[in-house]
C-alpha cells in the first residue's frame, strides 16, 4: 500500500513541478512516466559475469543457471528465475531495465534457511515467499545453485545446500605470496655519451699487446713448419 502511494505521490510531485517551471533530469521524467505496456521476453540474460536462464530453459540444457540470491542488511532472498523482461520507457532517453521476475522461498532463519555447523546455506524448498514480490532488477541478483543432498533414507527431505557461484572471469581468494614482478615498469635511464665517444678498448692494456705478439710468433712458427715440411718432400721426390 505504501508503495503505491509512493508511486501516486513521485509521479503528481514532477508532474505539479514541470507545470510551476521546476526543472528535473530528462531520465527522471520519463521514469516517472511510467514504462510502456509492451515487453520484451528473453530465454537468457548476461550481467556483472552472470548467465541467467529462466528456469522452464533447463529441460532443454544440461546447465542450471536459474538460482539467485539477492543480499540485504537483514535477510538474504534465495530464489528461482521463472522470467527475464526489458522494460522500455518511452522518451529522448530511451530508458531500458531488464528485470528478473522470481519465485522466492521463504527467508525466515530457522524455518526457511538454516546454516549447519560446517558454515554451509540451506533452505527449505517446500516453503515460499508469502508475499509478493517477484520482480527485482537484473543488477541486484547474485547466481547460487541449489544441489540435493544424496539420501537414501528420507528422500523427499526438502532441505536442499545452496552453493554461491562465483562470477566468470573472477577468481576469489587470498594470496600469501607477494607477486614476482614488479608493480609498474620503469624506464631506462638515457644514456649521456654516445657510443662514439666510449672507447672500446683501452690503448693502456698490456696484456692485450703480449697476447697478440704471442699470437703473431705462434703463427710465424706455424708457416716455417709447413714450408719445412714442403720442401722436404720434395727433397724425396727427386730423389
Amino acid at each position: 500500500m505504501k508503495l503505491e502511494l509512493f508511486v501516486k505521490w513521485l509521479k503528481y510531485y514532477v508532474q505539479s513541478g514541470v507545470t510551476r517551471g521546476q526543472r528535473f533530469p530528462t531520465w527522471f521524467e520519463e521514469l516517472v512516466g511510467g514504462p510502456l505496456l509492451h515487453v520484451v521476453s528473453a530465454p537468457m540474460y548476461c550481467i556483472r559475469g552472470y548467465v541467467f536462464c529462466r528456469k522452464a530453459r533447463t529441460r532443454i540444457i544440461k546447465t542450471v543457471n536459474y538460482g539467485v540470491v539477492v543480499k540485504t542488511p537483514g535477510l538474504d532472498y534465495y530464489g528461482e528465475i521463472t522470467d527475464i523482461l526489458e522494460v522500455e520507457y518511452p522518451g529522448l532517453v530511451n530508458l531500458k531495465c531488464t528485470i528478473l521476475k522470481c519465485d522466492w522461498y521463504d527467508p525466515t532463519y530457522g524455518q526457511g534457511i538454516k546454516v549447519t555447523r560446517i558454515r554451509v546455506t540451506i533452505i527449505n524448498s517446500s516453503r515460499r515467499l508469502d508475499k509478493y514480490d517477484p520482480f527485482i532488477v537484473a543488477s541486484q541478483a547474485d547466481q547460487v545453485c541449489y544441489l540435493p543432498f544424496p539420501r537414501i533414507a528420507n528422500v523427499n527431505d526438502p532441505w536442499i545446500s545452496v552453493t554461491q557461484i562465483n562470477p566468470r572471469s573472477r577468481v576469489e581468494g587470498t594470496s600469501y605470496e607477494e607477486p614476482l614482478q614488479q608493480p609498474f615498469a620503469s624506464m631506462p635511464n638515457q644514456t649521456q655519451a654516445s657510443s662514439s665517444q666510449v672507447p672500446l678498448v683501452n690503448a693502456e692494456n698490456l696484456q692485450l699487446k703480449d697476447l697478440e705478439v704471442a699470437a703473431d710468433e705462434e703463427g710465424s712458427d706455424e708457416f716455417a713448419k709447413t714450408s719445412e715440411s714442403g720442401d722436404s718432400d720434395c727433397s724425396s721426390d727427386s730423389e
